[in-house]
Order: C-alpha cells, then structure tokens, then sequence
C-alpha cells in the first residue's frame, strides 16, 4: 500500500470513531515506525495534489519580461486553472497582466522630439510651397511679357522664374535630407513599438504582448491605423490576458512550450 492509500484508510477510520486500528499501533508499532506513520499523515496535502497560484504566475510572466528595457509586467493574477488531461504534472493557468513602462518620461520624450520633427517638416513644405507659387507666377509674368511685346519685363520674369525654381529644388533637398534623418517623424508604428519591445525576446513580442507584422517589423496592435496618429504617443498601461501551462518540479512550477 502506498503513503497516499494508507492515509486516506486511517482518514477514514478517524472519522468513523473506530478505534481498533489505532489501538495495535500503539502497541506494536516502536516510536520509529511512528515517526513514519506522523511524516504519512503530514504528507496528506501533498497526496490531495497542490495547483499554481497567483504567486507562481507572477513569477513565470515576470521571467518572461526580464529582459525587456522599457517595460514591465503589473497586476498579475490568476483568474482560473485545471490539471492537464494527458499529464497529472501539468496544471493550465489562466491569467490577466498589465503591460506598464519602468520610466514614462521617456516614452513622453519620444512626443517631443516627433513633434519638433514634425515641425521642420512641415516648415520645409511651407516654404516648398511658397517657392512653387513664386515660380508659377513667374512663368505667367514671362507669357504676358512676351505677349506684350516687353522684353525688359520678361527677362525680369525669367529671372523671377529661375530664383524660384532655384530655392524650390535646395529646400527640397534640405527637406529629403533632414526627414531622413529623424529618429520618430518616419514610420511612428515601428519606432514607437521598438521602444516598447527592446531588450524583449522574440517570444515575449509575439505571445506576451499585442503585436502584429507592420512594414518593417512587429508593432504594437492597439486599432491605431493612421501612422502618424497621436494615440501612439498616448498610449496607456496594456491589460492583457493569457494562458499557460505549468509543471510541478522539485523547484517549484515551470511553464513549458504547448505542443
């Protein structure tokens, strides 16, 4: 008979207030084989099969998130769990987290600096713009000129149109020159999703957080369509949900890969 069968026999007795069990014990058991029959009865709570809690998830999903710079894991708890069908040293949690960042000021730095890129953008094509309605007033200086017959006038227009055209092309250039360069202004998804993920691995990106494949790589699957949305730079703390399965050893519950 094994410890857990043995146990659950003198259990049984205990409750039916029969004694003649307990009373050969006594006198024929040495203070040894007691010592044995007390560890049995201690071991009751390990036959009756013990379950992760929220303790163990907290630690499976903080292991998970170890890596990772900018982010980190809140409000971790177990919500539900069962024992694997196939395997009795397996237990399926359930869970719900919250993504947070470790120091929001530097996601509030990103803002800044789309914003004072954004601006220089947007000046460039202010004056691209200006430069262009510059040269198109020009050139219909120049037909009316010839038209007329004033050649004076249209060489003037002609180098009106020339300067104008001039200062369109260099501001252009300035301006391809300059948004290559910025660090947010192109592709706001990807850069602001990289802050998030760094240091994270692979894993962690793709089954511990909400993401997708955009241009470029994984970003963040929050519903935001447009790129150049503001929402990616008021994003909050991330709740999310997620499930496991944990398997009892000697050093306490290991989540393992689904198969």
């Amino acid at each position: 008979m094994n410890v857990c069968a043995f146990v659950q026999a003198v259990e049984c007795c205990a409750r039916s207030k029969k004694t003649y069990l307990f009373k050969p014990i006594k006198e024929y058991f040495d203070m040894k084989k007691m010592i044995a029959l007390s560890l049995a009865v201690v071991s009751m709570a390990a036959c009756s099969g013990s379950k992760p809690e929220t303790s163990e998830v907290k630690a499976f999903l903080n292991s998970k998130f170890e890596s990772c710079k900018n982010i980190k894991v809140t409000n971790i708890k177990k919500t539900n769990g069962y024992p694997h069908p196939k395997d009795a040293s397996v237990h399926v949690v359930e869970y719900a987290y919250t993504i947070a960042l470790k120091n929001p000021s530097e996601y509030k730095a990103l803002a800044a600096i789309y914003k004072q890129e954004k601006e220089q953008v947007d000046a460039y094509a202010l004056d691209i713009k200006q430069a262009l309605e510059n040269r198109s007033r020009a050139s219909d200086e120049q037909t009316r000129a010839r038209d007329e017959g004033d050649a004076e006038r249209g060489a003037q227009a002609t180098r009106d149109f020339l300067a104008a055209n001039n200062q369109a092309y260099e501001l252009e250039k300035k301006s391809r020159a300059f948004t290559g360069k910025t660090k947010i202004y192109q592709n706001v998804s990807l850069k602001v999703s990289g802050f998030y993920f760094e240091g994270c691995s692979d894993q962690t990106i793709k089954e511990f957080t909400p993401s997708k494949y955009g241009y470029g790589g994984r970003i963040l699957n929050l519903g935001i369509e447009n790129d150049d949305s503001p929402e990616w730079f008021a994003i909050q703390d991330i709740d999310m949900t997620g499930e496991a399965m944990l398997r009892k050893t000697d050093n306490g519950w290991r989540g393992i890969e689904r198969r």
